[in-house]
């Protein structure tokens, strides 16, 4: 064994066991990875939080902006024709509004399909997700590509983590118990694990998850954090919407008093 190289046996099975030798690097390197998997599955329980906390108000802000949106567009054509000297095709009138609204309804989409899928959510207790995440670092060490490229090339090792990413984002312990015995199963027969993991470019990878994190915990949806925790950020948070959906529906009303003057500018040319 060589200068600071220590080692982990890992247990396969019915008896059977693998020695993965791990060096002060290969050590920082997992650890790495486990943090930046579990911030990742983290900043989604933060979206997902947020969005049930505000997803209502979001949703009005956004029927609100769109609606608006929809009556400029209409009230832009309405001008054109009354610059053309025109009539006015209700009918034409909507397809203009809506070949340009295209992109606001798939923002609209989007916003909606995730407040659905927060509502429908159920709050991960702690001691689930420190269990998941033990789990997931046990399995990691074994065949995460970042740590093992070599598993990867295991078509059913392949599979399995992407099962494994998946019950980890979902805090799913009990699947994630299954997948750790199943991947022990494929790893004890395939030769995949050697007695000592060469990992390429071992520094680069570090430095590598190292940005990752920064960039994870200083953007979107993880910095939402801030306006959910603690409870008075939140009211703030939901006062700055209000005032916002206030601010939108006042425009909205002038806006639709605006149209209903063009229509009845349309009826007397």
């Amino acid at each position: 064994m060589s200068a600071g190289q220590n080692f982990n046996r890992l247990n396969m099975g019915r008896g059977a066991s693998v020695v993965i030798w791990e060096n002060p690097k290969q050590r920082e390197l997992i650890q790495l990875i486990v943090r930046r998997d579990f911030l990742k599955s983290e900043a989604r329980s933060i979206e997902i939080r947020y969005y049930q906390l505000f997803g209502e108000l979001l949703m009005d802000i956004q029927r609100t902006v769109f609606e608006y949106t929809q009556l400029g567009y209409l009230i832009e054509f309405y001008q054109k024709k009354i610059n053309q000297g025109e009539k006015v095709d209700a009918r034409e009138a909507e397809r203009y509004a809506e070949e340009r609204l295209n992109e606001k309804l798939v923002e609209m989409s989007e916003l909606f399909g995730a407040v659905s899928t927060a509502m429908s959510a159920v709050e991960v207790p702690q001691e689930t997700a420190e269990d998941a995440k033990a789990i997931y670092r046990r399995i990691a060490k074994k065949i995460h590509p970042d740590f093992n490229p070599e598993a990867m090339e295991n078509p059913d090792l392949k599979a399995l983590w992407v099962q494994v990413q998946e019950s980890y984002e979902n805090y799913d312990v009990d699947r994630l118990v299954e997948l750790e015995l199943l991947t022990n199963r494929v790893l004890n027969g395939s030769g995949v694990t050697a007695s000592e993991l060469n990992i390429p470019d071992v520094d680069e990878r570090i430095k590598k998850i190292h940005i990752e994190i920064a960039k994870i915990i200083s953007t979107k949806p993880y910095t939402l954090i801030e306006l959910i925790s603690p409870e008075e950020n939140a009211e703030l948070e939901r006062e700055r919407l209000e005032n916002m959906l206030s601010m939108y529906r006042s425009m909205l009303n002038s806006r639709k008093e605006a149209f209903e003057e063009k229509k009845r500018e349309v009826e007397e040319a």
